[in-house]
């Protein structure tokens, strides 16, 4: 992740670079221009810490950060852990997440732990993917409740939450938590209803013009699973709209309305909305590598990765008003990694057959940024990635130093005076 600046990209560090094993206790920056290397938060009391994402504006990262003196009754795990904020050059980080585990629940506190921390663009709420360590303690005691799963939720700060220490585990927050999609234990087959909310990302720099004409300034687009009428699984596109003062919406619901037993449900002031219907072709449903959709400045586009027929991972475009959706690229290799889209919404990094590649927001072209790196470099699919001002890509390739194979960065610099010509 680039700094606000574009001079640093901040990056975790872990043993296992295909990423599976979550260890590292530091989070790092390098100097994109000179090299130099540097520890920006180093864990204590045996945390790991890591998936670090910047400010959009000021010199600031968030990050997931594991339970401090981890022991057998709460170590790292999907429903255990929190995000903190940091600001560059101070050592200790604000707490993320208030958590309330005894009942009755706290407003403003969840249950469990986050992950993949977003800032909005700008720059003052956090989005972030939710498992709940109450419901999971439940099941796991032999207890019928919902099940855990994941969802979706968003942090508001300047809204604190203080929680009595009733479990070991709580704590307290400057900001406010709340979910904001709806799952289902058992969905209806063929309906919109969701099994997983997962892989959000925050819709254009000030939201989306909707269909009426009225502005919706805070949205969410993210991943949702659905049952189909044959009984298979489907990922479909969703968006969820968030009022301006859901903080207050949310206490009031929490207020009305008891939780036990059951998950966290969003307020019914935030409205979540099915956005594709793309059942047809070589498999229902959006298909590809891991990836985040992501929407173009002015929040009217979104795109997302599903198989043509023949089988290639290509890119979609989906207007976020209406959910018009249509096959943006006819490649004819995949979209093998992750993807951003530059800050002035007209090309979209990604790799495509061991090439660092742009697609155009504007007519769907692909051109090759490099010649294909054959077996030399490797282009891991985590992250092809925009620098803020448009001009160079950074990606992730694992090479061999000294008898071990470890991830490294590399950067990109792109003609964009030439580019944009073609």
């Amino acid at each position: 992740m680039w700094s606000a600046d574009g001079k640093w990209i901040y990056f975790d560090v872990r043993s296992d670079r295909h990423g599976g094993v979550f260890d590292g206790r530091e989070i790092r920056r390098v100097h994109v221009q000179t090299g130099e290397e540097s520890v920006v938060y180093r864990a204590v009391g045996q945390a790991c810490c890591g998936v670090v994402l910047a400010h959009p504006l000021e010199e600031k990262i968030v990050f997931i950060h594991g339970p401090e003196y981890p022991n057998s009754a709460w170590s790292y795990g999907a429903a255990r852990r929190g995000g903190v904020v940091l600001v560059i050059g101070q050592s200790i980080p604000e707490r993320l997440d208030a958590r309330d585990m005894v009942e009755p629940f706290t407003p403003g506190a969840h249950r469990g732990g986050s992950h993949v921390h977003q800032f909005s663009p700008t720059g003052d709420w956090i989005s972030f993917t939710y498992e709940d360590e109450y419901l999971e303690a439940l099941l796991r005691g032999g207890c019928k409740a919902e099940k855990n799963q994941r969802n979706i939720g968003i942090a508001i700060p300047n809204v604190p939450v203080t929680v009595l220490p009733r479990h070991p585990r709580n704590q307290s927050a400057t900001y406010y938590t709340l979910v904001c999609t709806e799952t289902w234990d058992a969905p209806q087959p063929g309906s919109d209803q969701v099994q997983r909310a997962y892989e959000e990302s925050w819709v254009g720099a000030h939201g989306y013009q909707k269909v009426d004409g009225t502005r919706q300034n805070r949205a969410l687009v993210f991943l949702g699973d659905l049952i189909l009428l044959d009984g298979r699984k489907a990922t479909e596109l969703f968006v969820a709209d968030i009022p301006e003062n859901v903080a207050a919406d949310d206490q009031a619901y929490r207020s009305t309305v008891a939780m036990k037993k059951q998950r966290l449900k969003p307020t019914p002031a935030i409205r979540q909305r099915r956005l594709t219907h793309l059942l047809e072709g070589f498999e229902p449903g959006l298909q590809g590598v891991r990836f985040w959709p992501r929407s173009t400045p002015d929040g009217a586009f979104v795109f997302v990765l599903k198989k043509d027929r023949h089988g290639v991972t290509q890119f979609w475009r989906v207007k976020t008003s209406d959910g018009q959706s249509q096959q943006w690229t006819h490649n004819p290799s995949d979209v093998s990694t992750s993807f951003t889209i530059s800050a002035d919404g007209r090309w979209i990094a990604h790799g495509m057959d061991g090439s660092v590649c742009v697609t155009s927001c504007e007519d769907g072209r692909t051109i090759r940024v490099t010649e294909s790196f054959g077996d030399d470099i490797e282009i891991l699919p985590e992250a092809m990635v925009w620098n803020p001002a448009g001009n160079s890509i950074a990606f992730v390739s694992p090479q061999r130093v000294v008898g071990s194979v470890n991830n490294q960065i590399f950067v990109v610099d792109v003609d964009r005076a030439t580019l944009d010509r073609l």
